[in-house]
């Protein structure tokens, strides 16, 4: 698995932060009032009785043991290998908003530790898609970090419209600014992507879907931050 996952090459992360960032400038108003909703509501501040994963800094996660890879937080590990192996075929595969309800039951147990069995959700797909974007989301820093952003919105507009350049120009950013641990995980997660995409004719999410649906876990821009 982390093999598999790891192997990606920068090209296909190129491409799909390009589609990701497309859909942060799309989206990040929507987001951004969702977030402040999710915020406020009472699963927004639902207490934690174990080893908590969501709502945790990527340094404390890289330290908790029970994974494969040493580059990649346990949690993100065992979702995305759940929905590898059961779940690319699923129409709608990260658009459909799985039921709030089955979440809070995936991110309590997830929040436990240990060993998990997510047998039990084979049939709530979308619960376990929804997790993943919410710890993505939930971080206290995204995985791009803040201080970050400016240069890629900078290298957005500085491509002029070439997808081309943009990639070779995230290609660059992500290879030297963006710190290795987050580096890895978002190869990893690209590299995922890359596999969602290739099961478009089974669950109609190709690699722009999968942007618009991302990138504001990914970027997690304010207004503000969008306009550099």
């Amino acid at each position: 698995m982390d093999g598999k996952y790891n192997s990606l090459g920068r090209e296909e992360t190129g491409h799909h932060l390009s589609a990701a960032h497309d859909g942060v400038q799309q989206l990040a108003q929507n987001t951004m009032a969702k977030m402040k909703k999710m915020i406020a509501s009472p699963m927004g501040k639902r207490k934690q009785n174990g080893p908590a994963t969501f709502g945790v800094p990527l340094s404390e996660l890289m330290n908790q043991a029970g994974g494969s890879s040493a580059h990649v937080p346990v949690i993100m590990e065992k979702l995305i290998d759940f929905i590898s192996r059961h779940g690319l075929d699923e129409q709608g595969l990260f658009r459909v908003s799985g039921s709030a309800k089955v979440v809070e039951r995936v991110k309590a147990l997830l929040d436990k530790g240990g060993h998990v069995d997510l047998d039990q959700f084979v049939g709530d797909i979308s619960a376990l898609a929804a997790a993943l974007k919410q710890f993505l989301r939930e971080l206290p820093d995204p995985l791009v970090p803040s201080y970050l952003h400016s240069m890629f919105i900078r290298a957005s507009k500085k491509c002029d419209g070439s997808d081309d350049k943009l990639v070779e120009e995230l290609k660059v950013l992500v290879g030297h600014p963006l710190p290795p641990t987050n580096r890895g995980i978002l190869k990893y997660l690209c590299s995922f992507l890359v596999t969602v995409s290739e099961h478009e004719s089974h669950n109609k999410m190709n690699a722009k879907g999968l942007g618009i649906v991302f990138g504001p876990n990914i970027f997690r821009c304010t207004l503000e931050g969008m306009e550099g």
